[in-house]
């Protein structure tokens, strides 16, 4: 008895209030080591060490009433202070009225979004359990400052995360998926993809275009993987392989427009003009070779080459290029009404000149006056 009185004396001596408190707690005098925390409590708070605070509240779990004076105070402070999330995780930790920390909590939400500090916004709303139409007024401002600086992921997964209107999503998940694929960022480009469910026309769209881009800088092996990848059907990229397989076409590079052309399966349509253009410019450099082989290549009738070869023809007799307009005329068959007027203005040209005989080879040749025409005619009839 004596030591335990002794010990009693000790404590009442004691200035640490925790002391006192466990003591009153060992003998069972639960009511004054309540109180002793209680003033300890209170001068930890005051002092703002918080969290040794709430040790000592939930030790002793010591009630609202003889705390509140402290807890409110130091809840104010915090707030004017704007230190928002220690406000609010003071207001459920001790029990205050719910719209006041929550809407505490709100404006911490909507500093760390301004913050940009998402992952610390994301923890309060959690914690608070925060109904994300209350946060929406700020989220979006968030979304919006994210598409202006190019974000475009990080705007579509604010969307997502806080349920903004779907056509905000998905304009952004779109923005966000070109990126990516212009970045060769392509798991990125399909995982967002799959997350915000975007259509499926509308990746194969944007990959189309991508697929275009790099085609005409000739990144053919990249866009082939592009297209391979989502699935792009020729339809949609057929433009920009005709582009540049009319670009090889004129830049005479015939073999590498010719493996274009059978890659992509283009069709005469397709490859017409550029086949066209390049026999033209081949005949007018007099290469009739290699002509008659892109004629065939790409399945050019005569008939349709042969006004281009009339020209020609018309051309060199005019600089009187008399054997290159002649092997023209033979090697393409050209008819006597596609040669007349070339032919006969070169005629009366030599005529005049004196190159009688010249001038008689080629009526000969070219049936330019009516009786070497009526002889050429009976001729075939007989």
């Amino acid at each position: 008895m004596q030591s335990d009185e002794l010990l009693r004396q000790r404590v009442e001596a004691s200035q640490d209030n925790l002391v006192k408190a466990r003591y009153y707690k060992t003998i069972g005098d639960i009511n004054t080591a309540k109180k002793w925390a209680a003033d300890e409590f209170n001068k930890r708070m005051n002092s703002g060490y918080y969290n040794s605070a709430v040790r000592i509240k939930r030790e002793y779990e010591l009630p609202i009433g003889v705390i509140r004076d402290s807890v409110e105070r130091v809840f104010n402070q915090n707030k004017d202070k704007g230190q928002y999330e220690a406000a609010a995780r003071m207001g459920k930790e001790y029990g205050l009225q719910e719209s006041k920390f929550v809407e505490l909590a709100i404006m911490a939400f909507n500093k760390y979004l301004t913050r940009e500090q998402y992952q610390k916004a994301i923890e309060v709303e959690k914690e608070f359990n925060i109904p994300p139409i209350r946060l929406q007024e700020q989220v979006l401002e968030s979304y919006k400052l994210n598409l202006s600086k190019e974000r475009y992921e990080m705007a579509a997964r604010i969307g997502i995360q806080y349920e903004l209107p779907r056509k905000l999503i998905i304009s952004a998940a779109e923005k966000a998926f070109k990126k990516n694929l212009a970045s060769n960022r392509f798991e990125k480009a399909i995982t967002l993809a799959e997350e915000t469910k975007l259509n499926k026309e509308i990746i194969r769209k944007i990959a189309a275009e991508e697929f275009k881009i790099r085609y005409h800088k000739g990144l053919y092996d990249q866009a082939n993987f592009i297209m391979d990848t989502f699935n792009i059907p020729v339809k949609m990229i057929k433009d920009a392989v005709i582009k540049v397989f009319n670009l090889h076409m004129s830049k005479r590079l015939y073999a590498e427009a010719s493996v274009i052309a059978q890659e992509y399966k283009l069709k005469k349509k397709d490859t017409k003009s550029g086949a066209l253009k390049a026999f033209d410019d081949l005949i007018n450099r007099n290469d009739i070779e290699n002509a008659e082989k892109i004629r065939k290549a790409f399945k050019i009738s005569i008939r349709e080459v042969r006004n281009t070869v009339a020209a020609t023809f018309n051309k060199k007799m005019e600089n009187e290029e008399f054997n290159e307009a002649l092997l023209l005329k033979r090697g393409r068959r050209l008819p006597r009404k596609m040669t007349i007027r070339a032919t006969r203005k070169t005629y009366r040209i030599l005529k005049s000149a004196g190159y009688i005989k010249f001038a008689d080879q080629l009526d000969e040749e070219y049936e330019i006056t009516e009786d070497n025409f009526l002889k050429r005619k009976i001729k075939k009839f007989f």
